[in-house]
């Protein structure tokens, strides 16, 4: 059997990351991409994350976590969010995802890295239940608002030479609703005894490098991203007949800019959406798993709306 050896992540890495990824999903993301995510020095942990290399040193496979700010019950800890795993062809079925995801483990916890969460897809869920322990504790519901308006951010997301026009044009429309980053509650998770990940301005600054917007409608800042739908991250706390106007705000705006659809997942939230009075789409989506190292900050008790998503 092939050996392999195993080097904790650092910036030299993440040219051999875009190897593997290449690989594993067929798609590039660039050295900027791993260079932003990992940037969480704010928080006191970067780079959380192991790689493997196999004996000739090829980049055979990685498994990575980012850190989040949370709030647990009033008091503040770290968690990390599990993210970017993924394995050459060549080196399937060695054994490394484990491997690697628990030496990752090791690092986190003696960093003092409260615990991983993510939310594992069909094809990753039997490892990380079955294999690292993860408790499976619920779901993640989706919520759609269909829009009736031309696709134009569809037709960008499918054709690349479309792409830079619609964000000259999108930019132009969200220029007077583009707000600074600052804190606030979310409306999603308000009134619930619960954990959840912090909206602080060091984090939001670090999460809307992936592409999100914050905005102000109504008064209230409303998270989003423009990626073939509109995906509604968060929206700040507020009445509910507040949260009913910018929700309609939201969908005018919605239909100016082309989206088609205006997709939310998070912990289920069925009151909530109840009050937008509007038809809507609902189904089950991913899981919410979790794995706690330091046993005090009650990842059980957590809910998370689709900002807290590393995808967003």
């Amino acid at each position: 059997m092939e050996e392999y050896s195993f080097q904790r992540l650092n910036e030299s890495h993440y040219n051999d990351l875009r190897k593997i990824s290449l690989s594993a999903f067929g798609f590039d993301p660039g050295y900027e991409y791993y260079s932003e995510k990992n940037n969480t020095h704010f928080l006191g942990h970067s780079n959380l994350g192991y790689i493997a290399y196999s004996s000739k040193g090829e980049p055979a496979a990685f498994y990575g976590m980012y850190a989040y700010p949370v709030m647990s019950h009033g008091k503040r800890a770290v968690a990390a969010q599990s993210g970017d795993t993924m394995t050459h062809k060549d080196h399937m079925g060695k054994g490394l995802f484990t491997k690697l995801a628990k030496l990752t483990y090791e690092l986190a916890a003696k960093e003092g890295v409260s615990f991983v969460f993510g939310f594992p897809n069909k094809n990753s869920y039997p490892g990380f239940v079955r294999k690292l322990n993860w408790t499976h504790r619920e779901n993640l519901i989706e919520y759609r608002i269909p829009i009736t308006t031309l696709p134009f951010l569809k037709v960008a997301k499918r054709f690349k030479f479309f792409e830079p026009l619609y964000k000259i044009l999108s930019s132009a429309i969200l220029k007077k609703y583009i707000t600074i980053p600052s804190a606030y509650n979310s409306h999603f998770l308000s009134g619930r005894d619960s954990s959840h990940v912090e909206r602080k301005p060091e984090f939001l600054q670090y999460k809307m490098k992936s592409g999100s917007v914050l905005l102000e409608i109504s008064g209230k800042k409303v998270w989003i991203k423009l990626d073939g739908y509109m995906y509604l991250g968060d929206v700040e706390s507020c009445e509910p007949d507040e949260f009913k106007g910018v929700i309609r705000e939201l969908i005018s705006l919605a239909r100016l800019l082309g989206a088609d659809k205006i997709i939310y997942t998070g912990s289920e939230a069925d009151d909530v959406m109840a009050e937008i009075q509007v038809k809507l789409n609902r189904q089950e989506s991913l899981a919410i798993g979790y794995l706690d190292f330091l046993q005090k900050d009650s990842p059980e008790n957590m809910r998370f709306t689709q900002s807290d998503l590393d995808t967003f």
